[in-house]
């Protein structure tokens, strides 16, 4: 019996073909090893068998039914995105309403007034940490959905050619899988049409022509997620028309409660700090005028797109004894380097402002600070600060231009008067940093005409670090 790979012979028992023939004459698994075949090379073999082929072909299929399953991997990633919590902002309210209980009840009874003022300035205090709190929420529910909806707009940017991509790899492999399987007939009719002259080539080229099927080589592709619901505006909020009497007209202790404080309109033009509270923050805006120019109206406190200042209300109501405090100077435009030095009674220096408001040292050198105090200028230094100077790559730089005043180990900060187009605000003595809230002198800056925060300009140095921006601020101190 002839072996498999043996060529038929005559009676005889001579070879029934030419050499050529038997040259041509190749077994199913040698055809098989084509080019496609080598492709599919395992380690040293030289060519992979049929099952290897249907394996690798499996192998593939689960490739891309994975790239499918990570098509929703953005906007899952999106919709991943923590909301605010609203427990801070209940908690608060919760922790004010039972103040104002207390305070009602203290009320009635029978007790000194000092107690009764005692009661309604902590529940005061508590009122401001509660409208805090909603508008610190609704201030995070409007920036996260913000995020959320710009995360969703580039993941749909990428869903579509994701898809067409994996559908074209899924069309290229069938196509693959289509020519391997015709190649595979034809060369399983090779051998018989050899052998046999009768049979014609066209009826094997017809029948190999038939797709074969494909129905495990498909995919499932997942539906494009929707973006989870995020309300963006929370209305109303404290300031809007109907937010006081939602929370408070129908209560027993409504008439207890002091003026709503409305939410900023201020957004930080540098990061602010954790475990800070922000009493004033600043961020220059070159030729637009950012700070109230009135003493009255500084007082109250303001609330633009680039300043915020609590006011002295507020101010008053904070026990900065408690606390530590800071006068911070900053560039918004040198990746909000800021350099931050502390406030505190032994800074206080006597001098001819006369602020009524508080008798507080720290609080009189925040309201001067602001830029409620008109005084004079060489003669009336009301705080001192320790040579202060900014953090690498510029702790080459102070809050000082002048090389003598920057390195001597303390800094006065002195009224305004010469440099300013008013007369309130400070200025850093040794060419330093200054505050006008009425804009500087066009001569004395080179940040144009309006500037309210900037280096004087020196005529023998080119500061090269452009501070714009200000802050005061305090946190409980350290047990």
């Amino acid at each position: 019996m002839a072996t498999e790979d043996a060529a038929p012979k005559n009676d005889s028992g001579d070879s029934d073909i030419s050499f050529v023939q038997t040259k041509l004459l190749v077994t199913q698994r040698e055809f098989q090893a084509s080019a496609f075949d080598v492709a599919l090379r395992d380690g040293n073999e030289n060519r992979a068998p049929l099952e290897k082929t249907h394996k690798w072909f499996n192998d593939q299929i689960q490739e891309l039914n994975k790239m499918a399953k990570n098509l929703t991997f953005h906007h899952e990633r999106c919709n991943a995105a923590k909301l605010p919590d609203r427990k801070a902002l209940e908690e608060s309210r919760k922790d004010h309403a039972k103040c104002r209980m207390e305070e009602n009840t203290v009320n009635k009874s029978n007790v000194t007034p000092k107690c009764a003022k005692e009661k309604k300035k902590a529940c005061n205090q508590m009122q401001l940490v509660f409208e805090d709190a909603y508008c610190d929420y609704a201030a995070s529910q409007k920036e996260i959905c913000t995020e959320l909806e710009s995360c969703f707009a580039a993941a749909d940017a990428a869903w579509a050619p994701a898809l067409e991509r994996l559908k074209q790899l899924l069309r290229y492999l069938h196509y693959t899988f289509i020519s391997r399987a015709r190649l595979s007939c034809l060369g399983e009719a090779w051998p018989t049409l050899l052998v046999d002259g009768s049979l014609a080539t066209a009826s094997i080229k017809m029948r190999c022509k038939r797709i074969p099927d494909t129905s495990h080589l498909q995919l499932k592709y997942p539906n494009k997620p929707v973006r989870k619901p995020c309300v963006k505006r929370v209305v109303p909020v404290p300031g809007n028309k109907g937010w006081s009497d939602a929370e408070y007209l129908t209560k027993p202790w409504k008439d207890f409660v002091q003026p709503v404080t409305a939410c900023r309109v201020f957004k930080a033009k540098c990061r602010q700090a954790k475990g800070w509270t922000y009493i004033f923050d600043f961020t220059d805006k070159r030729g637009k005028d950012d700070i109230p120019d009135g003493k009255g109206e500084i007082m109250k406190g303001f609330d633009t797109e680039n300043a915020f200042f609590m006011g002295n209300r507020k101010l008053k109501q904070l026990d900065l004894a408690k606390m530590d405090t800071e006068l911070c100077l900053a560039s918004s435009s040198a990746a909000c380097i800021e350099s931050c030095q502390p406030i505190s009674a032994n800074s206080w220096r006597n001098n001819s402002c006369k602020i009524k408001s508080f008798k507080d040292p720290i609080k009189k050198m925040i309201a001067i600070l602001s830029g409620q105090c008109a005084i004079g200028h060489h003669s009336n230094t009301f705080m001192v600060v320790d040579h202060p100077i900014f953090p690498k790559p510029h702790a080459d730089k102070g809050w000082a231009i002048n090389s003598r005043e920057h390195r001597q180990c303390n800094h006065d900060i002195w009224g305004t008067g010469d440099y300013c187009k008013g007369g309130s605000g400070f200025h850093v003595n040794g060419w330093g940093v200054t505050f006008c809230p009425q804009g500087m002198k066009e001569i004395l800056t080179n940040n144009g005409p309006g500037a309210e925060l900037s280096y004087v300009t020196y005529p023998k140095h080119k500061w090269t670090l452009d501070v714009d921006t200000m802050r005061i601020r305090c946190k409980p101190k350290a047990l």
